[in-house]
């Protein structure tokens, strides 16, 4: 089974440690890098450590929050469109999940205008919040097995 390398961008420490100790529960997860907003995630895009990090396979999950400092993840998104084909033609099967701990309707509609934003969930992601994106993005679900 291939592995899936993931970024959770979120700029709240207590949502990232959730997070990826919700992802560590699954043995799909290869590769959870953190961090803080998107303007670490487009500093990470265009350094020589985004190879290292992933062992030059780009994460394929991406959760990103809505509402950080220096780059939130619309600016992010803008950003990834900007870079125009190289990289959002070899990013095209990832799957972004924007997260937020707001409910706000016009939030949710901006994002859905991105081709590439697969979802919307609020805060904090579960493990049936996992199963969900695992089942409908990556048929995972009948092989599903939870982490020792």
């Amino acid at each position: 089974m291939t592995k899936i390398n993931v970024l959770v961008i979120d700029d709240d420490e207590l949502d990232r440690y959730l997070a990826t100790r919700t992802l560590g529960k699954f043995d799909v997860f290869d590769n959870v890098v953190e961090l803080v907003d998107g303007r670490d995630a487009a500093d990470l895009i265009e350094s020589d450590g985004f190879a290292e990090n992933f062992s030059a396979t780009p994460p394929s999950l991406i959760f990103l929050d809505i509402n950080m400092p220096r780059m939130t993840g619309f600016e992010f998104l803008d950003y990834m469109s900007e870079l125009g084909e190289d990289i959002t033609g070899s990013w095209s099967g990832n799957v972004i999940m924007m997260i937020t701990s707001s409910s706000n309707v016009e939030d949710r509609e901006r994002a859905d205008a991105y081709d590439y934003v697969k979802g919307y969930i609020e805060k904090p992601i579960t493990a049936e919040t996992v199963k969900t994106i695992l089942a409908t993005h990556y048929g995972h679900l009948g092989d599903l097995q939870l982490a020792p």
